[in-house]
């Protein structure tokens, strides 16, 4: 039968402690599997690609690798079911959410002033979409939340290279860094657990699907605002 799971163990401490802050406490191991996979992967692809696309210095070069190691994993980590447990649990709020969001501006001003001239045109057009996106996002009703990010996302990816360039080797910054904060991030959703199954063709349709009644009055709890509060 079809079931969540919104209940998550207390993170751990230490170095431990600093993963379950950034993955969600207790994830599966095919999670972590897929997560640090897909940042070592796309770590190496993006090392490769820049190395081949520009002559810039070798500390340039750890430098693309750490942002797509982290940028990569985070697209995956923040699509888990353990990370929405962890990110959209009831004590957060819409301003948790932009803080994470604001965090990650570092992460375009790295782009636009390490790699050779200032782009202040590229930090100001990049950070613009990233706080203006998520506050769309975040003040969107739940059910209209999906398709509007999605809606937002794709005028990002299409609209953001023409309006600003990103140093050369780094083509895959806006894609993927709007990817994880806008799509990943910011999307809440069930967090289904292993040996859980979602009903498809020729199965039980989602009414017959059986939710214990602790789990219908959490959702109703959750979902009875529609919309984040600032």
């Amino acid at each position: 039968m079809s079931h969540s799971n919104w209940r998550f163990p207390e993170p751990g401490t230490g170095p431990a402690g600093i993963l379950d802050q950034l993955t969600g406490p207790g994830p599966e191991q095919a999670e972590l599997v897929l997560q640090f996979g897909a940042a070592v992967l796309s770590a190496g692809a993006a090392g490769i690609w820049y190395a081949s696309r520009s002559s810039g210095p070798v500390w340039l070069l750890a430098v693309t690798i750490f942002l797509a190691f982290d940028i990569g994993g985070g697209v995956i980590t923040n699509a888990t079911s353990t990370a929405k447990r962890w990110f959209h649990r009831q004590d957060r709020s819409a301003w948790s959410h932009m803080a994470f969001q604001m965090a990650h501006l570092l992460h375009i001003a790295v782009v636009s002033f390490l790699y050779g001239d200032a782009r202040w045109t590229l930090l100001l057009i990049l950070s613009g979409a990233l706080i203006a996106g998520s506050g769309i996002v975040l003040l969107t009703p739940l059910y209209l939340k999906r398709p509007a990010a999605f809606g937002l996302y794709g005028a990002m990816v299409v609209l953001l290279p023409r309006l600003a360039e990103v140093p050369a080797g780094l083509e895959w910054f806006i894609p993927l860094f709007y990817l994880k904060l806008i799509l990943g991030h910011l999307l809440p959703e069930e967090p289904y657990r292993p040996g859980s199954n979602l009903p498809g063709p020729g199965r039980e349709s989602a009414t017959q699907v059986n939710v214990s009644e602790e789990r219908c009055e959490e959702r109703k709890n959750r979902e009875s605002g529609g919309t984040h509060e600032f």
